[in-house]
């Protein structure tokens, strides 16, 4: 995997650096992505200079959440939580935490579309819940779709990945927002979910009425 500043968004990295005047930056990353990090760190402190010092950070656990006894015990005043396989929100007394996805991986659209196509048998609008890891080929999915089954709309990223001025939903559906109006217009969707075996995935299939699963 070739790393490059587009993929670990170091753009908003800097800017979140300075925000936050962080003296301590610690780098979170998930086992996956961990062959990754000594390059993201090299590379990003030759763009941000002296200040702030960079430490990395493996997830605690497999899809962990933010590591806030890893980074204490580093003096960080600021984390970024690389990866997409947990954006759970940071908890009370984390430090300012910023969450950059990392690459995205590459998707069969037209072969995904396909398959929910054959497995959505009803009438009505499509909801696609797509997974965080995911998330970047959601429109482009629900543009595929759309000729296929009709009315279909893609999920967003819970708001506070995209930090204080992110988007809002009007109706959060297992953390993802989503277009609907109420938990009535939610039901009335077909809906697919676009990701690997999960809690997420278990949660999603708990709250709708017909839910084609898959990875």
């Amino acid at each position: 995997m070739a790393t490059t500043s587009r993929d670990f968004e170091f753009d908003r990295i800097e800017a979140f650096v300075k925000k936050h005047g962080a003296t301590v930056l610690a780098l979170q990353f998930p086992a996956h992505l961990l062959g990754e990090a000594p390059a993201v760190a090299t590379a990003l402190a030759a763009r941000l200079g002296a200040a702030p010092e960079i430490y990395v950070l493996g997830d605690p656990v497999p899809r962990g959440a933010v590591d806030c006894v890893g980074a204490a015990h580093v003096d960080a005043d600021a984390l970024v939580k690389c990866g997409a396989d947990c954006l759970t929100p940071p908890p009370d007394g984390a430090p300012p935490t910023l969450f950059v996805r990392g690459p995205a991986a590459a998707v069969d659209v037209a072969g995904v579309a396909r398959h929910i196509e054959e497995l959505l048998i009803e009438e009505g609008p499509v909801l696609l819940l797509v997974a965080p890891e995911h998330a970047d080929f959601g429109g482009a999915l629900a543009a595929e779709l759309e000729p296929r089954v009709g009315p279909c709309a893609a999920s967003s990223l819970p708001a506070h990945v995209y930090d204080e001025a992110g988007p809002s939903s009007p109706f959060v559906v297992a953390g993802l927002g989503t277009d609907c109006a109420d938990e009535a217009d939610f039901r009335r969707r077909r809906v697919a979910f676009v990701g690997a075996a999960g809690p997420l995935r278990d949660a999603v299939a708990l709250r709708a009425a017909a839910c084609a699963c898959f990875v």
